[in-house]
């Protein structure tokens, strides 16, 4: 009799689903027989026991079970002490490889040119590399990619841009933080609309990446702006995009006379984006 190899029917939905695992903390192994197979690891064990739930409703079967490891992050004596939680799937020869070579092309995780970002998809991305900032000053959702190419970023970016979402991509630091895409205040609630909420099974460990009602009610005010000027003059896209890329190359005075605004409006949009390092005056 002849042995069938593990075959996996990847349907819409959980390509879907495996998409957005792949944009955050998701892997795909590939190992020397070329069977293929799923790994998450993630600061929630029960995060892991709903996905689990959530991918074996849609044919995909695991091996074993959620097992943990710590280790330590920081530097010197801030070093502390962390716990991360691992799923791993079955492997499979067929349905799962056909989802490698899209991202993994030449062994290196890369983002798939067809991909689409629907909501499913952003949900699970969100959930894994998606965070929420609301402070006075600053009201934004950001995506970690820290994976990906400045490139693979604006790529990312046109496709939220494409769905009507106000996005910018931009960096932290010149040399420490890696490309951030990063949503405007004025598309959080539609970005949330689209999404949809946090599944009720997992709302106690990442409900707080939504937003609470008093930040919805505040962010429902009549043309909200984020500042508190009488009068305020809106920023483009290109614009953004200009003091995000050319900051570490011109000055701010250089970049005032070129968008014709002032020092001050420059510096505080920055900070508004999240960008702590200032070129020199």
């Amino acid at each position: 009799m002849k042995w069938k190899r593990n075959e996996l029917i990847v349907n819409s939905k959980l390509d879907e689903i495996l998409n957005g695992l792949m944009l955050g903390d998701g892997n795909l192994r590939k190992r020397k027989s070329g069977s293929i197979r799923l790994q998450m690891n993630m600061k929630y064990k029960k995060f892991l026991e709903w996905l689990k739930e959530i991918l074996e409703n849609e044919g995909m079967k695991f091996v074993g079970d959620i097992t943990s490891s710590t280790g330590k992050v920081g530097i010197g004596n801030s070093n502390k002490e962390y716990t991360s939680w691992h799923l791993h799937s079955k492997t499979y020869y067929k349905g799962l490889n056909e989802i490698y070579d899209k991202w993994y092309p030449n062994g290196k995780k890369v983002i798939p040119k067809d991909l689409e970002l629907t909501p499913i998809t952003i949900l699970h991305w969100y959930l894994g590399d998606g965070s929420k900032h609301f402070t006075k000053q600053h009201r934004s959702l950001r995506f970690a990619t820290l994976s990906f190419t400045e490139m693979e970023c604006i790529y990312l970016r046109d496709k939220l841009r494409k769905l009507g979402f106000r996005v910018s991509v931009h960096r932290d630091s010149i040399k420490t933080y890696p490309n951030i895409v990063s949503l405007y205040s004025t598309s959080v609630l539609d970005f949330f609309k689209y999404m949809g909420k946090c599944p009720k099974e997992i709302e106690d460990i990442y409900g707080y990446k939504w937003l609470t009602p008093e930040q919805k009610e505040y962010m429902l005010k009549p043309k909200y702006t984020g500042v508190t000027k009488t009068y305020v003059k809106s920023w483009t896209d290109e614009e953004i995009e200009y003091i995000s890329s050319d900051r570490y190359n011109k000055t701010i005075e250089e970049m005032g006379k070129s968008l014709n605004r002032s020092i001050s409006s420059i510096q505080h949009k920055l900070l508004r984006l999240g960008i702590r390092k200032y070129p020199k005056i």
